[in-house]
């Protein structure tokens, strides 16, 4: 700012004094405080927050009702603004100073200094000095602006005197700026990626270096600027402030919830530590006291020798405060001393459409001594500097569309969810989060897995992988893949759960396995859970809707939400911030234990209702809810915990259209989400189909989400909740035909390895027709999808997946009655069972073997497979072994028992089979 002008008006017990340019003193009496309760209500009704608890119902109305008198908020700051300017230019010799040292230079600086006296407070300046300022208005020169902190060229601060003298003005490249960004489970989430952007982009193209502390507590706070030395500390946090307690930042303790940091406390770290600027983006961060007893964040900083601080005087929203953060850095990284950057950060502000119009005045600035600037280096390189962000190795960006944008109510079972990962496990073995269906599992677990790998918990890697409907050897598969484990799929099953036991023992990571509701009775995944060690270097994390009851097991039950987290919850989906005492009534009754009783999603869907029907008045969706409620009491086969979601479908289901109700239940033939052209393959014989895809996401029966495809283009898929799905299956009378359809889509398109690996959804397709045909007999359907899954699987070398799908044609084949052709895939199948070494496939191809030389009587080579099998499957623990022992002694009891031994002493005697059936 060329030729600057500066006027310092200082606020002391006595007469304020004032500074002109020429250096000259001026001083006249302190105004009497305003004594009409307009003055304060103005005041109160521009830091009114809508979304704020703090503030009662009583009060709230009559300051909604000051404000409608007064026009808006715009019009409540300009008047305000004419009379804070009239209290501060309240004498003529004041006026004309101000006047000349405007017209006399380029540009302004006004700062309000406020006479700090640690030991003898003067309230009578700290009433003064909580005034907003920033709304200063100079009723004289309209035409040049009206608020004098939006005109170019303009500056406005705020000094303390007497707090740690002056300043060097400069600040040597590169500027070092140490980055906490706080969002405790048990706080509204402000989005921490988007606050990462806002740095990134204000800091980008300076000379800056920066450094993004993972773990925003306030011990690693305190290791950092003892290790970093920065220049800047940028803090985004809650922020709080009580006139008895003063000011207070939300931080994380090490488990993530809030560990609320007083303002004294957190001064007292940055004394002396050679900080030039705190920036607070917290709310209320720059409220309170400066002269007075009780501090305000950033008043304390300043008391306590921090020579400046950037903080929020209000409520500020979260948009507001990233926008804010990064102009103001966009202009320090180029040289722009402190308060002209905040002054254009301002402007910036007050010209986005986007934003309330007032939000520019929440920013505060406070130094002391004169502000500083970064000192350009000419002769070093401007760098491009990105917020240290990567974190340790792990899957989860690829399924960054999974992460929830907010978890409501979940705080404390987010903390006992991180307690159990990170405390000394002792004898525990894994921890399984456990909870009813649509209760909120999986978002519980995808935030913790971010959580973990944002603040690099777990050095070696945070994991993510869906056990949902899929067999156990293709979760081992799946699992490998997500270790990055080479030749995983070359070995056997047997070395393939070693090498699993071995990353868990030995490693520092995280491992979660979603949904294993479906393996919750499979013996070999049970084998694998029980062989982990106890303690454990690494965690593991399943999700399931009951605990599995196995030794070492640490269980987390996630429980229904309590009354007002589900209230808010409703309200968000319903689309309204702020309900009147009639919708609070309805909300409370709707949520409450008679009938969602706080079960999350079940809360999400009546509300998307009610969104969709644009309802004001809750009353007959109530109705509604209460008339499915007593069906679901009507119907022994609905359990009690089911009720509510059971009660909230029907009455969601009973309001679609017939073209939604249609597509919701053909859509439920697909496990892994479809794509749209999934969707019109299924639907597509309707002529309004997408009007009525468009219907389920208003209902949110289903959601939109997103998956990166091969090539790195971004596909929709559309995702149905477990529960949902379950819901519209029942509703589906003849399912043949919709997986005849889908079977017949999968097998002939390349959807499958567009959205995920080809061998994967294509078998799932296959797993999900023969779910149906034991049922339907519909044996020559499995043909085409399971043609597909084995071209797939040899088109991406995968030997093992080969060997699977040429069994399920095996016994497809001998569902059929093709005895001789099933025994020609289960030899293939054996053969590469034999050469990848899997002896779990090699025991299973033998006993299908022996199974279908048994369905064509040949009874001697039937009982040599099934011998072999036994021994095998016996050697590796597998209990499948079991099985194979009934087959047998269904064959003695089919032929007798005469036969069976003589049969079984020449089977027995012959080269390569066991010598110890065991039978």
């Amino acid at each position: 700012m060329a030729t600057t002008g500066i006027l310092c008006i200082t606020f002391a017990s006595g007469p304020i004094i004032l500074r002109t340019p020429r250096g000259d003193l001026r001083q006249t009496e302190l105004p009497h405080w305003p004594s009409d309760e307009e003055f304060s209500l103005d005041i109160a009704c521009l830091a009114l927050d809508t979304d704020s608890s703090g503030v009662s119902d009583e009060v709230k109305q009559r300051l909604v009702e000051h404000l409608a008198q007064g026009g808006d908020k715009t019009g409540i700051a300009r008047r305000l603004g004419k009379r804070l300017f009239g209290l501060l230019f309240s004498s003529q010799e004041f006026i004309d100073a101000y006047r000349l040292a405007r017209d006399a230079s380029e540009g302004l600086r006004l700062v309000l200094e406020f006479a700090l006296k640690p030991q003898e407070p003067d309230p009578v300046v700290s009433r003064w000095a909580a005034l907003p300022w920033e709304y200063l208005l100079d009723p004289s020169v309209p035409e040049r602006g009206e608020f004098l902190a939006l005109r170019p060229h303009f500056t406005m601060l705020r000094r303390l005197s007497g707090g740690g003298g002056a300043r060097p003005a400069t600040v040597s490249a590169p500027l070092k700026v140490l980055a906490t960004l706080a969002e405790p489970w048990d706080q509204l989430r402000y989005g921490r990626e988007e606050a990462m952007r806002s740095l990134e982009e204000g800091l980008s193209g300076g000379q800056v270096e920066v450094r993004l502390e993972r773990e925003p507590t306030f011990p690693a706070l305190i290791r950092a600027l003892g290790e970093d030395k920065p220049h800047v500390v940028h803090v985004v946090a809650h922020g709080s402030y009580h006139p008895q307690g003063g000011g207070a930042l939300a931080l994380e303790n090490e488990y993530g919830g809030t560990n609320h940091v007083q303002a004294q406390e957190f001064a007292r770290q940055l004394a002396g530590s050679g900080v030039r600027l705190v920036v607070l983006g917290a709310c209320l961060s720059g409220a309170g006291d400066v002269a007075g007893a009780s501090q305000g964040t950033a008043q304390a900083l300043l008391r306590a020798g921090v020579p400046a601080v950037v903080a929020m005087q209000y409520s500020v929203p979260v948009i507001t405060a990233h926008r804010f953060s990064k102009e103001l850095y966009r202009a320090l990284s180029r040289g722009t001393p402190l308060d002209e950057a905040v002054g254009i950060a301002r402007r910036v502000l007050s010209g986005d459409r986007s934003l309330p119009s007032l939000d520019w005045a929440i920013p505060v600035l406070y130094v002391q001594g004169d502000p500083w600037s970064l000192a350009r280096d000419e002769q070093r390189r401007a760098t491009s500097p990105a917020v240290e962000r990567a974190g340790p190795p792990g899957n989860l960006p690829s399924a960054s569309h999974l992460r929830p944008t907010e978890l409501v109510g979940r705080g404390d079972d987010m903390v006992r969810l991180a307690t159990a990962l990170r405390e000394p496990l002792e004898r525990r073995r894994f921890v399984t989060a456990t909870g009813i269906g649509g209760i909120g599992k999986t978002a519980a677990t995808v935030e913790s897995a971010f959580w973990h790998w944002d603040r690099d918990y777990f050095p070696d890697g945070v994991f993510w992988v869906s056990a949902k409907e899929v067999p156990y050897t293709q979760l081992l598969s799946a699992v490998g893949a997500a270790l990055g484990i080479q030749e995983f799929d070359r070995v056997s099953q047997q070395v393939q759960e070693q090498v699993v036991l071995e990353h868990l023992e030995r490693r520092r990571l995280l491992l979660v396995v979603d949904n294993v509701d479906g393996l919750r009775d499979d013996g070999s995944f049970r084998h694998l859970l029980s062989s982990i060690s106890p303690s454990p270097a690494g965690r593991l994390l399943l999700t399931c809707r009951r605990r599995l009851n196995l030794d070492g097991e640490e269980e987390v039950l996630l429980l229904r939400l309590a009354l007002g987290p589900a209230v808010f919850l409703f309200s968000r989906h319903w689309g309204l911030k702020a309900l009147t005492d009639a919708q609070m009534r309805d909300v409370t009754a709707i949520c409450g234990p008679e009938l969602l009783d706080g079960h999350p999603l079940a809360i999400e869907i009546a509300a998307s209702l009610a969104r969709k029907e644009r309802l004001s008045d809750l009353t007959s969706l109530q109705q509604r809810l209460w008339v499915n409620m007593a069906r679901t009491l009507d119907d022994p086969r609905t359990p009690g915990e089911e009720r509510s979601i059971v009660a909230t479908l029907n009455t969601s289901y009973d309001a679609l259209g017939s073209t939604a109700g249609a597509i919701l239940t053909r859509l439920s033939v697909f496990e892994a989400p479809p794509r749209e052209d999934g969707v019109e393959a299924m639907a597509g014989d309707i002529a309004d189909w997408r009007q009525g895809l468009t219907e389920l996401l208003e209902h949110h029966l289903l959601d939109r989400g997103e998956a990166t495809a091969d090539d790195g283009a971004t596909l929709d898929v559309f995702t149905m909740h477990s529960v949902v799905r379950g819901y519209a299956m029942g509703k589906v009378e003849d399912a043949a035909p919709l997986h005849q359809r889908a079977g017949r889509f999968l097998a002939g398109s390349r959807y499958a390895q567009e959205v995920v690996e080809a061998w994967q959804e294509v078998m799932e397709a296959a797993q999900r027709i023969e779910n149906y045909l034991d049922i339907r007999g519909m044996w020559s359907q499995d043909e085409l999808v399971l043609q597909a899954a084995l071209g797939a699987a040899r088109a991406l070398g995968n030997r093992e997946r080969e060997g699977w799908v040429l069994g399920e044609l095996g016994s497809n084949h001998l569902r059929m009655g093709d005895a001789r052709g099933a025994i020609d895939y289960y030899q293939q199948a054996l053969a590469i069972s034999r050469e990848i070494g899997d002896r779990r496939g090699e025991g299973t191809a033998l006993g299908n073997l022996g199974n279908a030389y048994g369905d064509l009587g040949e009874h001697e080579t039937a009982l040599k497979y099934l011998v072999q099998s036994l021994g095998i499957l016996g050697e590796i623990e597998s209990p499948d072994a079991k099985t194979v022992g009934r087959n047998i002694a269904r064959l003695r009891e089919s032929i007798g028992e005469g036969q069976f031994r003589a049969l079984l002493e020449k089977v027995v005697g012959e080269p390569g089979t066991t010598d110890s059936p065991g039978v």
